[in-house]
């Protein structure tokens, strides 16, 4: 029989820092003669490079700007998207800790940073800025230390900065563009809040917009022509008649043309008189198509935006019973709303609610420090109607352990729920199972039964004996 032999757990060893170096497909690596000023990287995004203009900034993210001045529905897109992800609650919560007295510092460290937090009176502005990073592909936000006079405390204040201020190196350095300095004055980056979207490659980001700057295009070159049709068909112009008898076609051009020059609009028609016939001011009956297919055109094209933005088009058509066809207004979908939510957590936690902590919560170890948290999914975004009823009802019955998770995912994906955001429902709900559990209409007595007197909350010495 073989001896067994006992080996001892090996001991825990310091960590050792990699002598590797820490990327080695980097950007500046893989295209090294891109790598401009001194560090400074140009923007990766093809489409931007290829149609911004000198005042679009270094970065070229000034076009999307320009994109969302030009076209004020693509702008409330985007706003309407950040706004859906500020409706879901964010709450700073207290750590989890091992004793009681531990979790009376972690409580009261919530409690400072949450009213710290609601002190700080630049909070909707900046997340809605640190959000529309989304669009562009990042953002940022001055760090600023703020002396409040009613708690006591350093609050970090946020100011945003423009997209079009930022150009970025390979190695996580930052440089802001000014007026005297385009090519960039190199900063602190810790100074300010960091938000990336898209692309982890360069501090740049990936931007959904740009992907929209096709499109939103030939918007424009749609409603030029629209413009064009709705004065042709309404402006008074000249008829000119050109005689049948005139076969050389370079003779016909030249009538075409002076006629051009002369009146401008022009219409020109055969006639079989031996001279040109001419008619000022003849009016062209406008008719109900004109304009129709450049109108259904643009109606494509903002669809196509509104699904890059929102993942489903938000309006569609139906049929009336006339035969005529109208807009209606569709639900808005939540796309990547959740993402967005826990991304703005993260980024909270680790860069506003890390600085708040070392300037005024130094003595707190970083184990019981705060943190920010969604703490609730709006289950009746992206759903009206019957459908929104029906998904908060699958919530309180999940609520009251009458389904399990798998069952509320499934029947949440059947709604036309995604099965991400339904599985991130189902989670939320059930660490919230408390505050959402709805009581059972099976065991609450009805407003109309009669209360035992025996039990009832200031039941006297009769009331017991009548009830013996």
């Amino acid at each position: 029989m073989a001896k067994r032999t006992r080996t001892k757990a090996p001991a825990t060893a310091a960590a050792k820092a990699p002598t590797e170096p820490l990327r080695i497909a980097s950007r500046g690596k893989r295209e090294p003669y891109l790598t401009l000023w001194q560090g400074r990287l140009p923007q990766p995004d093809e489409l931007l490079n290829r149609y911004s203009k000198g005042r679009d900034g270094m970065n070229r993210t000034g076009l999307l700007t320009r994109v969302m001045q030009q076209f004020p529905n693509i702008a409330g897109w985007c706003g309407e998207w950040c706004e859906s992800v500020l409706e879901i609650e964010r709450v700073i919560q207290a750590a989890k800790a091992s004793t009681p007295e531990d979790q009376a510092i972690a409580d009261a460290a919530a409690l400072r940073m949450k009213n710290a937090w609601e002190r700080m009176g630049t909070s909707y502005i900046a997340l809605t800025n640190i959000l529309m990073g989304r669009f562009y592909g990042f953002a940022r936000c001055e760090i600023v230390p703020t002396f409040d006079t009613t708690l006591g405390e350093w609050i970090p204040w946020l100011y945003d900065v423009p997209q079009e201020a930022w150009l970025f190196g390979d190695d996580g350095r930052a440089f802001l563009v000014t007026m005297l300095n385009f090519v960039g004055l190199e900063v602190d980056p810790s100074r300010f809040l960091k938000f990336t979207w898209g692309s982890v490659d360069t501090d740049y980001g990936a931007g959904v917009l740009s992907k929209g700057y096709v499109p939103s295009w030939k918007i424009q070159a749609l409603e030029n022509l629209l413009m064009q049709a709705i004065e042709d068909n309404n402006a008074p112009c000249t008829a000119v008649g050109i005689p049948r008898s005139i076969q050389k076609q370079n003779e016909i051009d030249d009538i075409k043309a002076q006629a051009r020059d002369s009146w401008g609009n022009v219409i020109f028609y055969p006639t079989d008189s031996t001279q040109l016939e001419i008619k000022r001011e003849a009016a062209v009956a406008a008719s109900g198509q004109t304009g129709k297919a450049e109108t259904s055109g643009i109606e494509l094209y903002e669809r196509w935006i509104q699904t890059l933005i929102f993942g489903a088009p938000q309006t569609g058509n139906r049929s009336l019973g006339t035969g005529k066809v109208e807009d209606v207004r569709q639900s808005v979908w939540s796309h990547g709303t959740t993402a967005a939510s826990n991304m703005l957590d993260l980024c909270l936690t680790e860069q506003w609610g890390a600085r708040y902590c070392d300037w005024n919560l130094s003595d707190v170890p970083p184990a019981l420090r705060p943190s920010f948290k969604s703490t609730s999914i709006n289950i009746a975004a992206g759903l009206s109607g019957p459908a929104a009823q029906n998904a908060r009802d699958i919530a309180l019955n999940l609520a009251r352990e009458e389904i399990t998770a798998t069952v509320a995912v499934e029947l949440w994906t059947a709604l036309g729920i995604s099965p991400a955001r339904a599985r991130a429902m189902a989670d939320s709900t059930i660490a919230e199972r408390k505050s959402l559990r709805a009581p059972d209409p099976r065991t609450t007595p009805s407003a109309t039964s009669t209360p035992d007197p025996a039990t009832a909350p200031n039941a006297g010495p009769d009331d017991q004996e009548a009830a013996a």
